[in-house]
């Protein structure tokens, strides 16, 4: 998503946690129903982020928000977003496609020459934290994957 060579927008109408919440968070533009759950479940299956999780909840939250987020697995409506600097729009469920067509509808009128060559210069720092994020999280893959308690947890053979 973050190559892709002009703006791309999350319409994420519905909840959104792990992956799914990685790849909205990946768009230029994002619109959250108030009455939908997003979060990073990847520590409630016991194993570390992935998929530039750790950096791309930071673009969008405060560092302190997106570091209890990662860290307790924890949902959260849409609503208690409100004010996130990288949250452009938090809308009733039944407004979320309404408002991404019509900012979509907006974009699709200038020239895409301009729109890639925007695109590109906007998305540098992310497209870099992703990056390294990504090896970083590979990394702790590696070493998390390796234990067996995170092997039995994975494999739902885990009891507390």
């Amino acid at each position: 998503m973050l190559d892709v060579p002009v703006p791309t927008i999350a319409a994420m109408q519905g909840h959104a946690t792990g992956g799914g919440l990685a790849l909205g968070l990946c768009a230029d533009i994002v619109v959250l129903a108030k009455e939908s759950r997003y979060g990073a479940s990847f520590m409630n299956m016991g194993f570390t982020p992935g998929m530039g999780m750790t950096r791309l909840l930071e673009h969008v939250l405060s560092p302190a928000i997106a570091q209890e987020l990662l860290y307790t697995g924890e949902f959260r409506k849409g609503v208690e977003f409100i004010g996130a600097a990288g949250i452009n729009y938090i809308l009733p469920k039944s407004q979320v496609c309404a408002k991404a067509l019509e900012v979509a509808a907006r974009i699709a009128e200038k020239p895409r020459c301009s729109l890639e060559l925007l695109k590109r210069t906007l998305s540098v720092r992310r497209r870099q934290a992703f990056e390294e994020s990504r090896t970083l999280e590979a990394m702790m893959h590696s070493i998390s994957f390796m234990q067996d308690e995170i092997r039995d947890r994975i494999e739902g053979e885990y009891v507390e």
